[in-house]
């Protein structure tokens, strides 16, 4: 068009660009977050920052990497709780009534492992489903669909998703994020795994207990990490942190953290992994034995969570179902 200049050049919509002068001009990660326009605030309410991707005071990011007001996340903190305590009080209820109705304790273990197979398989399906907005951020989906994930990102086990922290704390950054959860689930396992020492009749749960929960926290933990790593070069000279544009990686203390995403890289995503191999393996004689008999071996009880839902044949399965849970949450992300 005659006379148009960069500074008059209309963004559209799920563009943006550093500032009125730049002829680089990007697709913003979350589409909706980029009003486009010509002037110099290309971001929809709450919106700010690099790709409109950081949220201004009083407005928090949600699962779907949209900022909302913290007056509406308070409420979605009190429904997730609400939401936790129902899940826990159904399971219990399913527990009690199973125990009840059954005619004997063989039949009622049968019908409890029924239930924790069929719940990791519903758990792991409702982690990679909740996802995908962090794996495919500009993809459209339906609103009842987004509120579903919106839910099933509560099985994410993301402290930082459950709890609206932009709202108490907002000098957490992503660093501070990704230190708080590493550290927080090696210290859970640590004491876990140490009370199982001290307490040796307690030994088989509280090493079962570790296990389950680093099968639980591993994609989110993983992605935490690996979020570490991706920087992201601006027109305007600045280098800045893909998954927290307040964080700039030309400052000092990057190679710190990259030192230490690297060591969690080893203790987490290659690390756990590797010990469900190292675990199963070591065992694999007993693993290898009929169902009925494999039961018995009170030296496997501690791998239960491991290696319960699979065939004798299969003993090594659950390495492989880990491995792909993280290439479909945490590396893609």
């Amino acid at each position: 068009t005659s006379g148009m200049t960069l500074e008059t050049l209309k963004i559209e919509p799920g563009y943006w660009r550093t500032n009125s002068r730049s002829p680089d001009v990007r697709v913003c990660p979350v589409s909706v977050a980029c009003t486009g326009g010509n002037s110099t605030d290309y971001c929809r309410e709450g919106h700010t920052g690099p790709y409109c991707k950081l949220c201004v005071d009083g407005w928090t990011e949600d699962p779907l990497m949209l900022c909302k007001s913290c007056e509406n996340s308070t409420i979605d903190v009190i429904m997730t709780i609400v939401i936790l305590v129902l899940i826990a009080a159904a399971i219990g209820s399913l527990v009690y009534v199973s125990k009840k109705k059954a005619r004997n304790s063989e039949e009622h273990r049968k019908t409890v492992k029924r239930f924790k197979n069929g719940g990791k398989i519903i758990f792991a399906g409702a982690q990679i489903t909740a996802s995908l907005p962090s794996v495919i951020p500009a993809i459209t989906l339906p609103n009842n669909f987004k509120e579903a994930l919106k839910a099933a990102s509560i099985l994410n086990i993301d402290m930082f998703n459950m709890v609206s922290v932009g709202c108490w704390a907002g000098s957490v950054n992503y660093y501070s994020k990704a230190l708080i959860t590493t550290l927080t689930i090696i210290a859970i396992c640590g004491v876990l795994i140490l009370t199982g020492q001290l307490v040796k009749k307690h030994r088989s749960k509280c090493f079962t207990s570790a296990i389950a929960i680093t099968y639980l926290v591993l994609p989110t933990v993983t992605t935490k990490i690996f979020g570490l790593f991706p920087c992201d070069e601006l027109d305007d000279g600045s280098e800045m942190l893909r998954k927290d544009y307040t964080i700039s990686c030309l400052d000092g203390d990057r190679d710190f953290w990259e030192v230490y995403g690297w060591l969690m890289v080893g203790v987490f995503p290659v690390g756990v992994i590797s010990m469900y191999g190292f675990l199963l393996w070591s065992k694999r004689a007993k693993l290898k034995k009929p169902v009925e008999q494999r039961l018995k071996e009170e030296e496997i009880t501690p791998l239960l969570f491991l290696w319960e839902p699979y065939k004798p044949e299969f003993w090594y399965w659950e390495v492989i179902e880990t491995g792909r849970r993280l290439m479909m949450t945490g590396v893609l992300s």
